[in-house]
């Protein structure tokens, strides 16, 4: 059901109509909102955005899952000062590629500062342009994959032992 409003604007009646609250579709938003935010969660996945006019890097999940930097908005020397030095470079010219237009998207992998010392990270970004092509945020996912890396080493130690892999 809905309920129209109607308005003459220049002699042409307008009607404009809204869906009702008691149709289901405001519970079914937020329901998908809900079930996303699970989902997030699960996969320890964080959505951003960096809008690249005022540097404000804003951690759409709002629950601070980001690389621990609160849901706040948060300039983008919050976020660069966790990365690990020797990840920096790579990082750097991942987002230089996307602001330049060099790239649409991009992915790396980074060590993060944490409370207990280095994570692993995936991060994932895509530029947004204007109707001019100049880049005016760059949106994009964060995803913890420590205990992936920390598998992965160990599995590389081990076939480097095992009498059976040699």
């Amino acid at each position: 059901a809905v309920d129209p409003a109607c308005a003459m604007v220049d002699g042409i009646v307008v009607v404009i109509t809204q869906p009702n609250a008691d149709d289901g579709t405001v519970a079914a938003l937020r329901d998908r909102d809900h079930q996303l935010s699970v989902a997030q969660r699960m996969a320890r996945l964080s959505m951003w955005r960096w809008n690249t006019s005022s540097g404000a890097v804003e951690w759409l999940d709002g629950a601070g899952r980001g690389i621990g930097i609160s849901g706040e908005s948060k300039g983008m020397g919050d976020y660069l000062d966790g990365i690990h030095p020797d990840d920096r470079q790579g990082h750097d010219a991942m987002l230089q590629a996307l602001l330049t237009g060099h790239l649409r998207h991009g992915e790396v992998d980074l060590r993060y500062r944490w409370e207990d010392g280095w994570r692993h990270w995936h991060l994932w970004a895509e530029s947004v342009v204007d109707s001019g092509g100049q880049v005016t945020e760059l949106w994009g996912t964060t995803q913890e994959v420590t205990a992936r890396r920390e598998a992965e080493a160990a599995v590389r130690r081990l076939a480097m032992t095992d009498s059976l892999t040699e």
